[in-house]
């Protein structure tokens, strides 16, 4: 038999998966993007990209939510669907912002040379 707090534990739990949820997507699409932009030189590889990662970035997502962490009563197939687009909306943008602003100024206050701690030769 269960306690009343048990009970309330779990909705607890499961609101605050639910809350987080948008977290995983987001945050994984944005080092896509990034990584896209930043070692990728062709162009039309890094618009791909993001069409590839929302097969691969929505289903291990959803495997994550649905199966590992089990806060979905919806089907794999519904999940990974609805993360798919997620994933990329957000990691398009990324890597075409990427794309109009050029490889070594593509983030605020983050470049190239300083991510890769490289200095520049450039006189």
């Amino acid at each position: 038999m269960s306690s009343p707090d048990s009970c309330c534990y779990e909705g607890v739990r499961a609101r605050a998966a639910f809350g987080a949820m948008p977290l995983p997507p987001v945050v994984t699409s944005i080092m896509a993007g990034a990584l896209l932009t930043l070692m990728i030189s062709a162009v039309p590889w890094r618009l791909a990209g993001p069409a590839v990662f929302t097969i691969d970035g929505g289903a291990a997502i959803a495997a994550a939510a649905k199966i590992w962490l089990g806060i979905f009563p919806v089907s794999y197939v519904t999940l990974a669907g609805v993360i798919g687009p997620i994933a990329f909306a957000v990691a398009a943008t990324v890597t075409g912002l990427g794309l109009l602003a050029g490889h070594t100024g593509w983030s605020p206050g983050i470049t190239a040379s300083n991510l890769r701690m490289i200095p520049s030769q450039e006189t």
